[in-house]
């Protein structure tokens, strides 16, 4: 009996492989038509490789940036620049930044601000000079008068995330020996997948992103997030103290301190408005993320910095006054120039 059994056993095995083979099949030949499916007839946009779309506007993605020469950033601007791109004047320096040359350091009486940010800091969609870090230097030199030279170098760079920004402080602010770092946060910084469209031009895609099946599976857990975390607001899921998304920003603001509180560097921070309303023509009478601008505020002082929140200041005016268009929520040369004296009085009471 003893040696019957073993023999049934070993008999065995090869059925339960058979059993797995089968099963193993019939999963990959339902992956396989899901696929293909959706492929043919209900194509997945979400996170979609930028090289399989039908149609992209590559133009201002090559001529304005290029792919990252420090580890850690997908791409960057473009040294050197003096172009015109959809009617806005672009100058970089051979830094690849939007402002002037970097003086040097040991110049008598040189106060040296690094801004960090995205597309809002940058100045998208507003010509050269326009963008309230030009604004905010002519701001202080007239108010620190000709025995200083102010200079404010803006590192910002449109689509960037606060893990790009970290980066860049890093890399490129740290070392220039700033004398005061000013971080200009917006409430899409905690996204650091390739979302934004530079992100995703100039990141290599993953692995799961050229299934149409397996895009779909991660679109409806992201929208389950999005409601459990934000009832189905983004900008609010990204801020929810519990959620998978601010999870992740809390340790890129940990690094912030610590990299600056090594020097000491001063750190400035003010949190910019998604600012968007009906009627276009009048002031916006509640600001919807308000709640999400307190607590980024709390975290950024939690972290050393000095934080002001710049969405009473530009709510006060008509959104057409301040944003660029009711679907395109950057700012207008005015928001600019409000939020660079608002950071003006700020950096006076540090640098003074």
């Amino acid at each position: 009996m003893a040696v019957r059994s073993g023999w049934c056993n070993t008999a065995g095995v090869p059925s339960t492989l058979r059993r797995l083979a089968l099963s193993l099949s019939v999963f990959a030949g339902a992956f396989v038509a899901a696929e293909l499916g959706l492929r043919w007839f209900a194509p997945v946009s979400y996170r979609m490789p930028q090289g399989e779309r039908a149609t992209e506007r590559r133009d201002w993605k090559n001529r304005v940036h290029q792919p990252g020469s420090v580890p850690g950033l997908a791409y960057e601007l473009a040294a050197s620049l003096d172009t015109t791109i959809e009617g806005t004047h672009i100058v970089t320096n051979s830094l690849g930044l939007r402002c002037e040359e970097p003086l040097e350091r040991a110049t008598p009486g040189l106060v040296r601000i690094a801004l960090l940010g995205d597309s809002m800091a940058f100045g998208y969609g507003v010509q050269q000079g326009e963008d309230f870090p030009a604004r905010m230097e002519q701001a202080l030199q007239a108010a620190l008068g000709a025995e200083h030279t102010v200079e404010v170098l803006n590192f910002a760079v449109s689509g960037y995330s606060i893990a790009d920004e970290l980066v860049m402080l890093r890399e490129r602010a740290l070392p220039l020996h700033p004398d005061v770092v000013v971080l200009a946060y917006c409430l899409n910084d905690p996204e650091l997948d390739a979302v934004q469209p530079l992100q995703a031009y100039f990141r290599d895609a993953e692995w799961w992103q050229h299934s149409h099946l397996l895009r779909l599976i991660r679109s409806r857990v992201h929208g389950r997030r999005i409601m459990r975390y934000g009832d189905g607001d983004k900008w609010r899921a990204l801020h929810h103290v519990d959620g998978p998304y601010w999870r992740e920003v809390e340790p890129v603001f940990d690094e912030f301190a610590r990299a600056c509180g090594a020097g000491p560097v001063p750190l400035v921070a003010i949190v910019l408005p998604l600012l968007t309303g009906e009627p276009f023509d009048v002031p916006v009478e509640a600001y919807r993320y308000e709640r999400e601008h307190e607590f980024v505020s709390r975290e950024l002082r939690k972290r050393g910095f000095d934080t002001l929140d710049a969405a009473p200041l530009l709510a006060a005016y008509p959104p057409h006054a301040t944003i660029l268009a009711r679907d395109d929520i950057h700012l207008t040369p005015l928001g600019h120039e409000l939020v660079a004296h608002a950071l003006c009085a700020k950096l006076l009471a540090h640098l003074r």
